[in-house]
């Protein structure tokens, strides 16, 4: 039973390290919708590699054969599909369960420390951060030069991808951990109490109509 257990470890090891993808995958899900489908065919490499970077909770984006992974030891990582060499690294305050997001040359992504996080893909700088009320687990959408997250203080935020500034806040009355879906100008989440939410956009600056409540 243990040398059954084992090797299939190794088989599950060997799927993970092995494939490089031929598609990019740049959010959650792979895509705005987040349908987890790319119609490009996968490139699998001879080559595996192994990194230690500490506990991985979120999924990795993955654009132009770069991986970008956060870690609980509260760094996120760009590694080299290719060689497994860390291309950067940037520390945060707080463990990154948070799945990133790259967008147009910056990776958005939430922290343990309440922060969400702008990074420039190419060096690692910080172009901005975004405090909420408590940890972020959500993992962002960004769309129309907007970032969408969730936090564990009940909120859903609307953040410009730009300069970091707060658009809107929606209060959803427990956590809000799940990642927001953007689709026809509406976005839509669930909180802890149970509830799934229909935002249409801003209107007006600082107004948010709900849904189909």
């Amino acid at each position: 039973m243990m040398r059954k257990g084992l090797i299939a470890a190794l088989i599950i090891i060997g799927m993970v390290l092995s494939p490089v993808s031929a598609a990019d995958w740049p959010l959650f899900h792979g895509d705005q919708q987040r349908t987890g489908f790319s119609e490009e065919p996968s490139d699998f490499s001879a080559r595996t590699w192994y990194l230690s970077i500490g506990g991985i909770k979120s999924s990795p984006a993955i654009f132009n054969k770069v991986a970008y992974i956060g870690s609980v030891d509260g760094k996120v990582y760009a590694v080299n599909l290719e060689t497994g060499s860390v291309v950067w690294s940037y520390l945060t305050g707080g463990a990154v369960v948070s799945s990133p997001a790259v967008v147009n040359g910056t990776l958005y992504v939430g922290s343990g420390d309440g922060y969400l996080y702008a990074i420039d893909t190419d060096t690692g700088d910080l172009e901005w951060k975004f405090k909420t009320g408590n940890r972020i687990e959500s993992s962002p959408a960004v769309s129309g030069g907007t970032v969408y997250v969730g936090s564990d203080d009940c909120r859903l935020y609307a953040v410009d991808a730009d300069d970091g500034s707060k658009k809107w806040e929606f209060y959803a009355g427990e956590a809000v951990k799940s990642s927001p879906l953007v689709v026809n100008g509406t976005v839509y989440f669930g909180s802890c109490n149970g509830n799934v939410y229909a935002l249409i956009r801003v209107r007006r600056e600082g107004e948010v109509e709900l849904h189909n409540r």
